[in-house]
């Protein structure tokens, strides 16, 4: 197959997939489902990086932090809500009175 059109494939299939969330993968599989046409991992890598590199920048790959929270953690933090709650409405109450 004539690299330039291996390389259209893969534009078109960017195209159909405006908000970007679509990977290598994806693409990948598509163009192999729909055009019975294999690409190799690294061209269509190639071509996405080539004329969106933007879309890679918007995605990151790595995982955030992941926060882990004890129980006490939350029961504190949910203490603190009602105690708060409870100190403003007894403001108002005690301003009606």
């Amino acid at each position: 197959m004539p690299q330039q059109e291996a390389e259209q494939f893969v534009l078109n299939q960017m195209d159909k997939d405006p908000l970007k969330w679509q990977g290598i993968h994806m693409i990948q599989a598509k163009i192999a489902f729909k055009k019975e046409q294999h690409l190799m991992r690294d061209f269509v890598s190639e071509v996405m990086h080539m004329h969106d590199d933007a879309g890679f920048q918007f995605c990151n790959p790595r995982p955030s932090v992941i926060q882990h929270f004890s129980f006490c953690q939350f029961l504190n933090s949910e203490t603190t809500k009602i105690v708060g709650k409870l100190a403003e409405t007894r403001k108002f109450s005690n301003l009606e009175t």
